[in-house]
């Protein structure tokens, strides 16, 4: 079993982060961050990794759109690694019960430091989401996840939320 990259080294990480939500436009908010950190893994190079996100939301009484791009960047002995990774989601409210669909992307390269088992991955969901109080809510997803070099995945996913 391959044991996860950890931080070890009691270093400060950097994030900044920046979003507008036009008056003009309710609903719509887009934004980015970048995160720096060093990794310093256990019986393993050092790590330089820097995180950069974009994203543009609009969430409707009727109409939800979410997308985000993520570029990960791992730095180690003298070679850099870079992940592209987004995912688009879409849906449309009737009533109670709230239909969507998404596409995912991660392709991370295979000689990555930190996430060697990664590899890409990509592909849909369908799904409904069903508010069954204002407290709790009810969903169904089916995902097929093509994947580099292996054999593709299909998941039905149920969950049944709470908050209070």
């Amino acid at each position: 079993v391959d044991e996860p990259a950890v931080d070890e080294n009691n270093g400060k990480a950097y994030n900044v982060g920046l979003f507008v939500r036009p008056r003009q436009l309710p609903g719509l908010q887009a934004g980015f961050s970048v995160y720096r950190d060093r990794l310093t893994p256990r019986d393993a190079p050092n790590v330089g990794q820097t995180i950069a996100a974009g994203y543009v939301v609009y969430q409707g009484p009727r109409y939800e759109i979410l997308n985000e791009a993520v570029f990960v960047r791992h730095t180690a002995r003298g070679r850099t690694f870079t992940t592209p990774a987004f995912y688009t989601l879409v849906s449309r409210r009737f009533g109670d019960a709230r239909p969507f669909f998404r596409y995912q992307y991660t392709n991370v390269p295979g000689d990555d430091p930190v996430y060697p088992n990664v590899g890409r991955r990509n592909g849909p969901s369908v799904g409904l989401r069903y508010d069954v109080s204002d407290y709790a809510a009810f969903k169904a997803q089916y995902d097929h996840t093509s994947r580099r070099r292996l054999s593709a995945l299909d998941e039905l996913i149920l969950q049944l939320a709470f908050t209070f």
